[in-house]
């Protein structure tokens, strides 16, 4: 019975390394999907000066998961558009939809989201070129690291269970 135990422990805690390391691939793919998004939002604007319902919807249809949750979120909100301004119905669907998001990408999405659709299109160029050059930053970060980390997930979910049946049993 004790033998037992000890493997649902181990099993236990190897799962939650396992959970760790999924919720790092969730970054990775949120990060590259909204990298993905906003490149495909700056070269409209640019190349068609496209309004920003079109903008949304066309990044929202070439995405996926919570990139496209996210944008297709700010496109339902867009007739509030009166009562609240762009920024906060951006800021409300990232804080919504953008759960794996770290913090310090949220913040730049924010500060994207204060720009569009409100200077010059310069500006809002420059603000959509800031964005992709911190978030891809952190992507490329992330990805370098992900394989070592994801070992050291399941490592540590490992010696943490096995120190536990030590323990225990």
């Amino acid at each position: 019975m004790k033998l037992l135990g000890a493997a649902a422990v181990l099993g236990a805690s190897v799962a939650l390394g396992a959970r760790r390391s999924a919720a790092r691939w969730r970054e990775l793919k949120c990060l590259d999907g909204l990298c993905h998004a906003v490149r495909l939002m700056r070269a409209e604007l640019v190349s068609r000066l496209s309004p920003m319902e079109e903008l949304l919807r066309f990044a929202a249809s070439r995405t996926a998961g919570e990139t496209a949750d996210f944008l297709t979120s700010v496109l339902q909100n867009m007739d509030r558009l009166g009562e609240r301004s762009f920024a906060e119905l951006w800021s409300d669907a990232a804080e919504g939809c953008l759960s794996s998001l770290p913090a310090a990408q949220r913040l730049a999405l924010h500060r994207l989201g204060a720009a569009l659709g409100r200077f010059e299109l310069q500006e809002q160029e420059a603000a959509c070129e800031a964005f992709l050059l911190e978030a891809q930053a952190a992507l490329d970060e992330r990805r370098a690291a992900f394989p070592q980390r994801r070992r050291l997930d399941f490592a540590l979910g490992a010696a943490g269970g096995a120190l536990l049946c030590l323990v225990l049993f």
